[in-house]
């Protein structure tokens, strides 16, 4: 089952779909959906990755489609300021697996 794009526009060419995947566990509303498109996805595309949100891809059941993405991507970026119980979740799977995981936070201290 191949991951399928929705809603998804990128700068680059077609052969964005070659490069790595950097999945990113985050909220979806604002703030940080305009974080994601202004800060963390160009990020992601200058270090020569394909960014991915969980918003972006779509399949059978929402998550099977997060799971293989998860297995699927190279590195996980965690977006864990709000502790939002989805993202947390998905984190879990990452670190299950051993992914490596990069974690953000607005506050000080550990999310948890």
């Amino acid at each position: 089952m191949e991951l399928q794009r929705q809603n998804y526009v990128s700068k680059k060419s077609p052969s964005d779909s070659n490069k790595p995947i950097a999945f990113v566990l985050m909220p979806f509303r604002d703030p940080f959906d305009k974080y994601y498109r202004a800060i963390i996805m160009p990020a992601i595309e200058d270090a020569g990755r394909r960014s991915l949100r969980a918003d972006q891809i779509f399949g059978p059941t929402e998550i099977v489609m997060i799971w293989k993405a998860i297995n699927e991507a190279e590195i996980i970026i965690a977006e864990l300021t709000t502790r939002n119980p989805n993202v947390m979740y998905e984190l879990a799977f990452s670190h299950a697996i051993g992914k490596p995981v990069i974690m953000l936070s607005q506050s000080l201290g550990r999310p948890f």
